[in-house]
This record gives C-alpha cells, structure tokens and sequence, in this order.
C-alpha cells in the first residue's frame, strides 16, 4: 500500500511523535507559568482593614482636608472617601516594580458627580475619586535639562515629584475614552475609565496595564519604579463628594 521505502515511513512517524511531544511539552510548560502567575500572591492587595499601609498628601494652599475612614458593609471593609469643599489624598507606603507587576485592579463606585467639574480647567480639576500611578523621577533616565529642572524642585519642596502619573478618575461629565493631560502639568495624565452619572452607587471594577497605559499615554517606556496614590476632591466647588473604594491590587499579569 506504501511506497515509500520502509526507512522513511519509520522517520516520519518518529518526526510525528517528537512534534507531538513537542506540542504537549510546550502547552504543559504554558499552563505552569499560567499557573506560577495565577498563584503569584499581589505586591499590593490592599482591602482596607486599616489604614496603616497609607500616608497622608496634603496641600499647602488647602486648609480642609478629604475624610479618609474604613466602613464596613456586607462583611468587607471599604475606603470611604468624603470631601467637603476639600482636598487632600494618601500615599500606598509601598513603591512596586511596574514590569514585574504591571497590572492594577480596583472597585470603586460613587454617590454623585461633582457638578461643576471639567477636566480642562483647574478651577474644574475636582473628582469623587481618582486613583494614581506615579513613577519615580530617575536622573540618569532623563536629558539634562530635565534633571536641571528637577533639582530646582528639589530645593524648593525638598523631594523630586513624581517623573509622570497615570490618573484613573471617574469624570464628572460624559468624555472621550482617552488621556487628557491635566490643567496643572504635561507630566499627569489622565483616563476617565467611569464618566459622569451613569452607574451612580455602582460598584464598577477596572483592570489595567500600568507599562501599556504609560506607553500609551506618554509615547515612551515607563521608569521602573512606582507608587500608588488615592485622592477625592472637591476643593473650590463649594460641593460634597463621597465615594467608595473596595479593594486596589498591582499584580503580575
């Protein structure tokens, strides 16, 4: 029924197997690092049972301060985020590698828009809740003018800002889906992943890559280092803002 001469059918059943062998060996290897990431505890699960791992942001032109407190409801406790006519934020203690860990996740939701909001103004930079990234300054990642600029800085406040930020807000007013830079620098960009009234006491959970949304944002590779911030503001706007956070979480992919 064969032709071929009994040698080559041997060959390519063999090559058949060792493929085979191949296919499975590769799929097999796949799913353990499948695995190996899925059981790769977070470097950040935060839940909120306290506020221990978060330090206070405060501005010096800002006299009331956002209420950060921990409330619990349905057995889990929950960030509650109240500002009255005010502004302040908090700081994750923790900085994180964004290339061994460049994914964040979070649940937030809100009781109401702040109705004299705009993102293209500084008199409408005010959000119910924005969640940061920020990536550290590093002098030798940078041209020379930028480090001239930030050493100024530095005498000035003492510590170099942040090199840029990735701001993750809930928009008070109906958007495009896209990086909008923010009224104060080119070097804080934000994305209105929740926008205006729609989902109001809705909890809405996100799920973003820090390394791709930099790229994105800013059209080059992010430094390596990055910190975590939350802030709820309601400064000048005479309004109230109140949200909710349920849990943040940087993990591998």
């Amino acid at each position: 029924m064969f032709e071929c001469p009994s040698g080559h059918v041997l060959a390519r059943s063999t090559l058949v197997v060792v493929l085979a062998a191949t296919i499975v060996a590769a799929a097999m290897s796949s799913d353990h690092r499948n695995e190996d990431r899925r059981q790769r505890s977070p470097v950040i699960e935060e839940s909120f049972a306290t506020l221990e791992a978060w330090d206070d942001l405060v501005f010096d032109d800002i006299e009331r301060l956002t209420n950060y407190s921990i409330e619990e409801e349905d057995d889990r406790s929950l960030l509650f985020i109240e500002s009255i006519d005010g502004g302040s934020g908090i700081v994750h203690a923790e900085t994180f590698d964004v290339y061994d860990n460049p994914v964040i996740e979070w649940s937030w939701r809100v009781e109401d828009i702040i109705s004299s909001g705009d993102l293209t103004t500084r008199e409408g930079d005010t959000y119910p809740v924005r969640v940061y990234v920020n990536f550290e300054y590093d002098p030798d990642e940078v041209g020379f003018g930028t480090r001239l600029q930030y050493a100024a800085i530095r005498m000035i406040h003492g510590e170099y800002p942040p090199l840029g930020s990735l701001l993750y807000i809930w928009s008070n007013q109906q958007w495009e889906m896209q990086w909008y830079e923010s009224p104060y620098t080119s070097r804080a960009l934000m994305l209105p992943v929740d926008q205006g009234r729609n989902n109001l006491m809705e909890w809405r959970e996100h799920r973003r890559n820090i390394v791709d949304d930099y790229r994105d944002a800013f059209g080059e590779d992010p430094p390596s280092t990055a910190q975590l911030a939350i802030m709820g503001d309601s400064y000048g706007s005479g309004e109230t803002s109140r949200a909710w956070i349920d849990y943040v979480r940087v993990r591998a992919e």
